[in-house]
């Protein structure tokens, strides 16, 4: 939505008499495609992606609790003798378990490993950015030359065509020959091609410079500048480093043979001990059997004793 709004401002401003026309410069035309290029997009979630896998890893060094819960109903108590029955009815067990990774060398150099990756996903994402400003640039200079060039091709038909003219005029008049005058008309007749070359051209590179802007092909765009800003960019240096340490092609090697280091120390991980803290605890319940039957009188204090207690023990 917010392309097609600056699209809309971008064509509006530039309201001409038949239709609306955007107008480029190439700062706005490398705006643009840093904003809405695929391939931008795809490189910045590709970040995004890594620091959710970093956040995995770490998520296992957290306490891991476990909680389960058993409740048996005995349809008929156990029995030892006829008329002798022992366990309850009712049975409840209820337990936990919880565990804490103190130390596990392989996690450790999985975030790290995690980390290189990011870094990365960052770099080959900052050499997307290098490469379509390099594209784009390329893409919109292409284009006035094209323009140029038509430019050129139409004032040297004009130029020939007076040429044909004047001839005209001097061979009615007898003062040029007949074959100066078809000279002229062949050589009119041979810019005409290169004319509706060079319009095709305009087409062509236009098409692909909306192809990097991820615009809408029958868009209609114009590119404002001229061939002479171009050089008087690379006799200034402009936007052009010589810095060998941000060379991302050299940044990429770096961070690949790091990532490689991670992988064999990962590896090695694996004959390495790990350290974990664990407990668990159970809390069961059952129905309390009365056994005062058994004992005979001497233990009505006993009955009178378990009926003043809970029904269940713990």
């Amino acid at each position: 939505m917010k392309r097609i709004l600056m699209i809309m401002c971008m064509g509006l401003a530039s309201l001409g008499v038949a239709e609306a026309q955007v107008q480029l410069t190439l700062d706005k035309a490398i705006e643009i495609a840093l904003n809405d290029n695929p391939t931008v997009k795809v490189a910045d979630m590709e970040i995004e992606r890594y620091d959710y896998v970093y956040k995995q890893a770490a998520s296992t060094l957290y306490p891991q609790i476990e909680a389960s819960g058993q409740y048996a109903l005995a349809i008929r108590r156990q029995e030892m003798t006829e008329g002798f029955s022992f366990g309850g009815k009712n049975t409840f067990n209820v337990s936990g378990n919880i565990s804490l990774p103190l130390f596990v060398p392989s996690v450790y150099r999985q975030m790290k490993m995690t980390r290189t990756q990011m870094a990365t996903a960052v770099e080959s994402a900052r050499a997307n950015r290098i490469d379509l400003i390099a594209a784009v640039r390329s893409a919109y200079y292409n284009v006035l030359l094209a323009e140029q060039s038509l430019t050129v091709l139409n004032e040297a038909v004009a130029t020939t065509q007076r040429v044909v003219d004047n001839t005209k005029d001097l061979y009615d008049n007898g003062l040029a020959s007949e074959y100066d005058y078809l000279t002229a008309q062949v050589q009119l007749s041979n810019l005409k091609p290169q004319v509706l070359q060079a319009e095709t051209a305009i087409d062509i590179t236009k098409l692909q410079l909306k192809m990097y802007l991820s615009l809408p092909e029958d868009l209609e765009i114009e590119v404002s500048g001229t061939l002479d800003d171009f050089r008087t960019e690379v006799l200034l240096g402009e936007d052009y480093s010589t810095d060998i340490a941000e060379n991302t092609t050299l940044k990429t090697l770096d961070l690949q043979r790091e990532l490689l280091e991670h992988q064999e120390k990962l590896i090695q991980t694996t004959r390495m001990p790990s350290l974990v803290a664990f407990g668990s605890i159970s809390y069961i319940g059952q129905e309390r059997i009365d056994l005062s039957g058994l004992m005979g009188g001497a233990m009505g204090g006993t009955r009178a004793a378990a009926e003043s207690q809970s029904k269940f023990w713990w």
